[in-house]
């Protein structure tokens, strides 16, 4: 159903205005497809597969107005692939939301411009064993957290990276999910697993010189956010549905990106959505103006300065803060503190800018955490207990731990043999030493040395 306007775009003798014609129609119908087979919002759901009440927390407007951004950036760069209309672009583009809540995603992004939307209330998984998959250009989803979903979904999306990187094409991916998922080993085996499909492929994902060289960077991830007062990384507030058992949802989601290509598009992705319209403090006249970043912040500060306000600017504190660079409204440019701009998105290329901006532990904070915390200690003890035990039951399973026998290594002594010896044995330079049976020496042909006696040569 979904590869429709696949076939028309085809080389043919129909007039580009048909095709046209036929690809809003298709759409249209498709869209309206999708609406039918999701439900309506908010109401009772009956979902054909199995849920969790917790997962029941659906992505907010704000979220996806702030990644619309890297959809128009992608539908344009494919339009003109395709030799299609630059301004049908958006309205064309399929963007596919496997995990289904309340089907509001397909509204949501048909207000924002993209009418093609698939958020089906189907099985993702048993769609995934049965081939049925619909065509798409953009993945993009808010997943549920529980259980093992994460580790589906990316062991799946390294397949269809896979796919798309023999192909030479591209295939968008944007994930919504809290902020600690960068920081857990499951993330850092997709990171690497993506790594080894451009590798494979010659695919070059690596940053342009400046940017970071974290695993994330080289292999085009980056994370994108909302920027709030004082530049600082703003929460989204998901829409709860009944029955999640929480009123607020207890993490700091962010879109993690990837999958636009070379270094060269993803950096323009970068741009694309970091150049969202924000709102400067301009020390001058003591107001805020709107103005564009030019670029991402690289490296926030977790801790800014004061925040800024109509009545001026507090001082300073600690070290020196990073600068964005900015274009106003009427053209001109300035370089801005962080802490000077509000609104907009927040763009960061590595996990190292996320840790800076405190939406990612350290290393070491992890380690401290460990140590301190009552809990994370008593939970880091029971995991230690726990491996000790899966051990002892695979020694049992082998028959206990293995014991050397005694009987392995045999020697026989050679009454005979030493009785013609008389005189000691006056061995020569680099002659073996090792100890000698009726096999020969004990290190057989792992000994460097002479098994010939120099001295018998000698005589």
């Amino acid at each position: 159903r979904n590869g429709s306007s696949d076939a028309l775009a085809a080389d043919g003798p129909a007039p580009r205005l048909a095709r046209q014609a036929g690809e809003a129609l298709m759409g249209r119908a498709e869209a309206e497809a999708e609406r039918e087979e999701g439900g309506e919002d908010g109401a009772e759901q009956d979902w054909p597969f199995e849920v969790d009440d917790g997962d029941h927390f659906e992505t907010p407007r704000e979220a996806f107005e702030d990644i619309v951004p890297l959809l128009r950036c992608h539908a344009r760069r494919r339009a003109v692939e395709r030799q299609l209309p630059a301004e049908d672009a958006t309205s064309q583009l399929r963007v596919y939301d496997p995990y289904f809540c309340t089907g509001r995603s397909a509204t949501l992004l048909g207000e924002l411009g993209f009418p093609r939307v698939i958020n089906r209330r189907r099985d993702f998984y048993r769609d995934i064993a049965e081939g049925a998959v619909p065509k798409f250009d953009v993945l993009m989803t808010n997943p549920p957290y529980s259980s093992d979903h994460k580790k589906r979904l990316f062991d799946w999306i390294l397949e269809r990276q896979r796919g798309a990187a023999a192909r030479g094409s591209r295939e968008p991916f944007a994930l919504l999910l809290p902020s600690w998922t960068v920081g857990k080993a499951l993330f850092h085996k997709f990171l690497k697993g993506l790594a080894e499909v451009y590798a494979s492929t010659g695919v070059e994902a690596a940053p342009k010189a400046g940017m970071a060289t974290a695993a994330d960077s080289r292999v085009g991830v980056f994370y994108v956010c909302r920027r709030g007062q004082g530049g600082r990384p703003l929460k989204y507030v998901f829409d709860h549905v009944r029955g999640a058992g929480l009123a607020d949802c207890p993490f700091f989601g962010l879109w993690i990106c990837g999958g636009f290509g070379d270094a060269a598009a993803t950096h323009r992705a970068v741009l694309r959505v970091a150049r969202g319209e924000a709102q400067g403090f301009w020390p001058a006249d003591g107001s805020w103006h709107s103005c564009r970043p030019r670029g991402p912040l690289a490296e926030p500060l977790a801790e800014p300065p004061p925040v800024a306000t109509a009545a001026g600017v507090g001082e300073e504190e600690g070290g020196e803060e990073p600068e964005v660079d900015v274009v106003w409204a009427d053209g001109t440019q300035r370089a801005l503190p962080a802490h000077h701009l509000s609104g907009g998105r927040l763009v960061f290329t590595s996990s190292l800018a996320l840790e800076a901006a405190g939406l990612l532990r350290s290393a070491e904070d992890i380690k401290r955490r460990q140590e301190e915390n009552p809990n994370q200690r008593l939970r880091h003890e029971r995991a230690l207990a726990a491996l000790e035990r899966q051990r002892a039951s695979a020694r049992e399973a082998k028959g206990g731990k293995r014991k050397r026998s005694t009987g392995q290594r045999r020697y026989e002594k050679h009454e005979e043999a030493a009785a013609a010896v008389e005189t000691p044995l006056t061995l020569g330079k680099g002659t073996c030493r090792h100890f000698f049976s009726a096999q020969g020496c004990s290190r057989g042909d792992k000994c460097r040395f002479s098994h010939v006696n120099d001295a018998e040569h000698s005589e």
